[in-house]
């Protein structure tokens, strides 16, 4: 942990597709990994088409960030 790099994800050209660096290796990421690295459930469908699933969850706001807003505001709005 302490020394050790960050761990980043990357996108690239449409024809390289997401990657992500994990230790000192790089590692090509499918629409489903890059879904659940945005918190995004299992059972939520991507398209099919390998361009669009990324756009889609990358323009995505990640579902447990969109909770954790809501809550806060439901919250500030209790009091």
């Amino acid at each position: 942990m302490g020394d050790d790099p960050m761990s980043t994800l990357t996108a690239g050209a449409a024809n390289q597709g997401a990657r992500a660096c994990i230790g000192y290796r790089i590692v090509k990421l499918d629409g489903r990994c890059l879904a659940r690295f945005q918190s995004f459930p299992d059972w939520y469908k991507l398209p099919k088409n390998r361009s669009l699933a990324g756009t889609v969850i990358g323009n995505a706001v990640p579902p447990l960030l969109m909770k954790a807003v809501v809550e806060s505001i439901l919250k500030s709005l209790a009091c």
